[in-house]
């Protein structure tokens, strides 16, 4: 299964993949901007990597708890799945601890896995727990630095983007949309 979405969801007709085939108009100005920013001042290539965009690995992107989590739908579906997976004093657990269901490592506390970018416009609301309806409030999210959380991953730093910079790290990602394989469709 995990050879078969490598090969056949990963998108392959993005502007993107035109343009690191050679077709230097496949993106727009600000797109290519927003490349430069990604792979540098940014740095979301440090997670966002490889035909993906994923390292596949789990990290712990800065996210305060959620107040949804207040609602009793959402703290019966928490403390299910602390039951589900034998965590101690499950009626006690008020937030999603993410890896650390699987691991009970406290290392693995909030931290979740990598998602692709690939047809990110067609994926909102955004985050694991779709906190966000627009990828402004993504790009916002991280250029703040995330929330200062405990565990928080090192990496996630207050960028200081101008509105500019975060305009062309939009147009980068839209420019990961592509067509699916007409294998799969």
């Amino acid at each position: 299964m995990a050879v078969w979405q490598r090969h056949f969801l990963v998108t392959g007709d993005s502007d993107f993949d035109r343009y690191m085939k050679g077709n230097m108009l496949a993106m727009s100005e600000s797109a290519v901007r927003g490349m430069d920013l990604f792979k540098g001042k940014a740095g979301c290539v440090a997670c966002h990597n490889g035909p993906n965009f994923t390292d596949s690995g789990f990290h712990n992107t800065g996210l305060k708890r959620n107040k949804e989590f207040d609602k009793p739908e959402f703290q019966k579906i928490l403390v299910f799945d602390a039951r589900r997976m034998k965590i101690d004093n499950p009626e006690k657990v008020n937030d999603d601890p993410g890896r650390y269901l699987v691991t009970k490592d406290k290392a693995d506390w909030k931290k979740f896995k990598t998602p692709t970018l690939r047809n990110l416009a067609d994926t909102a609301p955004y985050m694991h727990d779709g906190r966000y309806e627009t990828l402004d409030a993504v790009i916002e999210h991280y250029n703040r630095g995330g929330d200062k959380v405990e565990n928080q991953d090192a990496r996630i730093q207050p960028l200081g983007l101008t509105q500019a910079e975060k305009d062309d790290l939009k147009a980068f990602l839209h420019a990961l949309w592509g067509e699916l394989s007409k294998l799969i469709l």
